[in-house]
């Protein structure tokens, strides 16, 4: 009869440093899902609006009586078609690069790759000057993220977890919203009375390249295999010595 050694479940510390590093990755998330949205007003009032020669607002009242700014280098909506184009850019990497690319790559040269790019998005954005600039901004950060952080994450917990994988996997996504949370405390505050909207995204592409490089460099593998593990929760249950197949000695051929 056959007999099985119990299955075990593979775990070590490695597991969860894989899982905080991809948790980091999702914190860099939120710096293109929304941090950038949260400056959106400093910038249009700063570009976007006529000022006078004492640097405020110049207001006009349209016919219906209520008063408005005034609008120069396209307004608010040409700024935000760099959001528009910052979507695409995710889209077609998704579609066309990432997937072959992570498969050639895998994840901690795509991490810092697409880290490289990002930080170079958003240091244009901060010194950008007009619209052009936004564009290109956008479409590096669109890329970066595309080939990336949409993907690595997901990736990585499925190659290090079976067991328990939804629930790492769900602990892993929350890392945009805490960071979301970061930047929705101390990013309006910093870009309209302290900072600058400026300065505010040279620190979110210092926060970039942190999120990115370092859990690329210091705390993900690849696969557990790169370090001599299995995945956690995998069967690693194998047939003992006594439950090699034996021949069956009353069987025809078996008799003289």
């Amino acid at each position: 009869m056959t007999s099985i050694v119990s299955p075990k479940i593979q775990s070590s510390a490695r597991h969860l440093t894989v899982a905080g590093g991809a948790f980091i990755v999702m914190i860099a998330a939120s710096i293109v899902l929304s941090g950038l949205l949260l400056v959106t007003a400093p910038i249009i009032s700063d570009m976007y609006y006529q000022k006078d020669a004492a640097g405020k607002v110049v207001l006009k009242t349209l016919p219906n009586g209520m008063t408005v700014p005034v609008e120069i280098n396209g307004g608010q909506g040409a700024f935000l078609i760099y959001f528009s184009i910052l979507m695409f850019a995710i889209v077609i990497a998704l579609m066309f690069f990432a997937g072959r690319l992570l498969a050639k790559y895998g994840s901690r040269v795509m991490l810092i790759a697409s880290g490289i790019i990002m930080t170079s998005g958003l240091a244009l954005f901060a010194a950008s000057a007009g619209n052009l600039t936004f564009y290109i901004a956008g479409a590096l950060l669109g890329l970066g993220y595309g080939l990336s952080i949409a993907l690595v994450p997901p990736a990585l917990i499925n190659a290090w977890f079976v067991a328990r994988r939804g629930l790492a996997l769900g602990i892993v996504m929350a890392g945009t919203a805490v960071g979301g949370l970061i930047w929705a405390t101390i990013g309006p505050s910093l870009a309209q009375f302290s900072l600058g909207w400026r300065d505010v995204i040279w620190i979110m592409a210092v926060a970039m390249a942190a999120c990115t490089f370092l859990p690329a460099l210091l705390l993900i593998r690849n696969t557990p295999a790169d370090v001599g593990l299995v995945p956690y929760g995998a069967d690693t249950a194998q047939p003992t010595a006594s439950s090699a197949p034996r021949p069956y000695r009353d069987s025809p051929t078996s008799r003289p």
